[in-house]
This record gives structure tokens, sequence and C-alpha cells, in this order.
């Protein structure tokens, strides 16, 4: 009788999570992220892509951009997958492989990402891919390049809003 108790009292103390395992299963769920405020520039979401779509332009014609989807396909699925943890945004992510000189990525309004070929040969797995795009959406939802050009746009044009229609005109002034 005492062998089926102690065995019984065993399986109820393995089965059962200590009070560690529970705290720490408790503090790794992550925390809610908040929406990001949009105090320090003066473009909406939309308005953004627009500004997104006027600088890749640009960089398309400056630039050796690769928009082939069998080769764009590995960032574009990574990306995918992290935007699923992004706070709600209006922005729409574009993943490109450009031939750069250097190792390097960046990213520009609108959700626009770019990845030298370079830089993806010297990765040795997924994850630290992962990191890249992860850093350039972090630029993007905190909207550090519509900041940027808000503050040139209002330092250099004395522009304190902006129209939809103007973004192309203002921008290439």
């Amino acid at each position: 009788m005492r062998f089926l108790t102690a065995l019984v009292l065993a399986i109820v103390v393995l089965a059962t999570p200590s009070l560690a395992q529970q705290h720490e299963a408790a503090q790794c769920q992550a925390p809610p992220i908040p929406a990001m405020r949009r105090s320090s520039d003066f473009f909406t979401d939309e308005q953004e892509n627009e500004l997104g779509r006027v600088i890749d332009a640009q960089i398309q014609q400056s630039e050796k951009v690769i928009d082939e989807p069998e080769l764009t396909g590995y960032p574009t699925k990574i990306g995918a997958r992290l935007q699923a943890h992004l706070p709600p945004t209006g922005l729409r992510f574009h993943y490109y492989l450009v031939d750069l000189p250097r190792a390097n990525a960046f990213s520009i309004p609108g959700g626009y990402i770019y990845v030298s070929r370079k830089l993806v040969a010297f990765m040795r797995s997924d994850d630290e891919l992962a990191a890249v795009l992860g850093h350039e959406m972090g630029h993007i939802v905190t909207h550090q390049g519509a900041i940027r050009m808000t503050r040139a746009m209002r330092e250099l044009l004395k522009v304190d809003h902006i129209q939809s229609p103007e973004i192309f005109d203002r921008y290439n002034q």
C-alpha cells in the first residue's frame, strides 16, 4: 500500500509544474505591442506608402534591384512570419534583393526592405536573415524614414502638412 501511495505521489509531483516553471512560463509571454504614435511626422500610412513608392522608383533606376519571386521568396517568407507579430499598420511590406558592393540592408518609408545579395550569401541561418529583416522592420514601424522626410520638408520647403497628390513633387524638390 505504501508503494502505491508513493507511486501516486511521485506521479503527481512530477506531472505538476513547479512554481518556478509556472513563473518562468508566465514571464516568457511577450507583452502586447502598443500602436505607434505619429506625432513626429505628418504622413498618414497611405501617404507613407505613396512616399515609399516614389523613393522605390528612384532606387529601382539607380541600383540593380532583383525583383524575381524565386529569389525574393526567401526573404518574403521570413518577413511574412515576422509581420504576423507586428502591431496593426496600414503599411505594406515589400522585400527586394539588391546587388551592392557591400553586405548591407536598408529600408525606406512605406515598408520597402532591401537586402544585398552579398549579405544573404554570408548568412548561415534563417535566424540571421530574420534578425536583419526585424531590424529593418523596426525602422519602418517606428516611421523613422517618414519622420526624417517630415523634418527635411519642414526645414527645406517650409511645409507643415502634405496632401497625397503633392508627395511626388515635394519629394523631388
